[in-house]
C-alpha cells in the first residue's frame, strides 16, 4: 500500500503533467493564431501594395496623355509637358486651367 506521501507525490506530479500539457496547448493556439494574423497581415500588405500600384499607373498613364495633347488640341489650349518631371502630382499641379470641350460636332 501507499503511504500518505507517495499519494500526495503522483497527485503533484499530474498536476504538473495537466498543467504542463494545458500550457503546451495553450502556447500551440498561441502560435497558431500569430502565424494566422502574420499571413492575414502580409495579404492586407499586398493587396495595398497592388492597389497604390494601379493607382499610380492610372494617374501617370492620365497625366502623360493630357499633357502630351498638344496635336490634337484645337483650342490651342494646351501647355507644354515639362522636361524634367518630378511626379504624377505635380504634375497634375503644374496644369491647372481649365480645358475646353472637344466638340466633334461643331465641324460642319
Amino acid at each position: 500500500m501507499r503511504t500518505d506521501h507517495e499519494v500526495e507525490e503522483s497527485r503533484t506530479l499530474s498536476v504538473a503533467r495537466r498543467a504542463r500539457t494545458l500550457h503546451q496547448s495553450r502556447s500551440v493556439e498561441e502560435e497558431s493564431e500569430e502565424a494566422l494574423l502574420s499571413r492575414e497581415a502580409a495579404q492586407l500588405r499586398r493587396r495595398r501594395n497592388r492597389k497604390w500600384l494601379i493607382k499610380s499607373v492610372t494617374v501617370h498613364w492620365i497625366v502623360t496623355r493630357y499633357l502630351d495633347n498638344c496635336s490634337n488640341s484645337r483650342a490651342n489650349t494646351c501647355s507644354r509637358a515639362p522636361s524634367a518631371l518630378s511626379g504624377a502630382g505635380r504634375a497634375l499641379l503644374l496644369d491647372s486651367s481649365p480645358r475646353s470641350p472637344d466638340r466633334r460636332s461643331d465641324r460642319s
